[in-house]
């Protein structure tokens, strides 16, 4: 699956082709993507007013979705940064991969190497990493599916937040949630419960509903805290 031109990538949508996402939040995360481009270049532009001269806002649109798509998050002499490989950008993603790739030290180089037998004449595959369809969808222009035609790390967001007609709203919102003006919470679930989301998400969905004593409830959370917090420093 050689990676298209950025003319592929759905920040380039035609408004018939975001036709066919009606009702997906992949439209959002379009349009976010799409608003945070926009940023970049005004801000760039603003302190470097050469730069906005040379360079359009569609200039800026594609180089930036080459980067996200072709970079490789490395640690260089212990700080974390990203490259561009040129020929490495090249592998496609495969599961299992029969390859591998790193930066070394010590040889002051970007190393790829075999992660299994690789007959003479095949292509070599790497892994994009475990992702989401949507991230695999806006910064490579595919979906990756494994061999049972699914992707076990396919993710939906969800807002859930307290309902304003709960007689306990106003306690629950001041004393639990430090009086947060917003008590809506976005959720990524899975369709597994591997991920500490998943954990984070049904204990919020009990508190939600939670019409017990909360005198109660407020002593336990207290308690979990303080014996989190013991764990943590000893």
């Amino acid at each position: 699956m050689v990676q298209p031109g950025v003319e592929d990538f759905p920040v380039y949508f035609s408004e018939e082709e975001r036709s066919y996402l009606a009702g997906s939040p992949f439209i959002d995360y379009i349009d976010t993507e799409n608003e945070d481009i926009r940023y970049d270049y005004s801000l760039i532009a603003r302190e470097m007013p050469d730069f906005g001269a040379k360079y359009t806002l569609d200039d800026f649109k594609k180089a930036k979705m080459l980067v996200i798509s072709r970079n490789f998050g490395v640690t260089m002499n212990g700080v974390e940064t990203n490259l561009q490989v040129p020929l490495a950008d090249m592998f496609n993603t495969e599961t299992p991969k029969n390859a591998l790739w790193y930066y070394d030290d010590s040889r002051h180089g970007f190393i790829v190497e075999a992660y299994a037998d690789v007959a003479a004449g095949a292509q070599l595959f790497d892994s994009y990493g475990k992702k989401c369809n949507y991230r695999f969808f806006l910064n490579y222009a595919f979906i990756n599916l494994n061999k049972d035609g699914e992707n076990p790390e396919n993710e939906f967001p969800l807002f859930i937040g307290l309902d304003e007609e709960d007689p306990s709203f106003d306690i629950k919102k001041e004393v639990f949630l430090d009086g947060m003006e917003s008590t809506i919470t976005e959720f990524r679930v899975q369709g597994h419960m591997k991920e500490k989301v998943m954990d984070n998400f049904l204990s919020w969905i009990r508190f939600v509903v939670f019409d017990g004593d909360l005198d109660d409830l407020y002593v336990r959370v207290t308690d979990a805290f303080e014996e989190a917090k013991r764990l943590a420093e000893s």
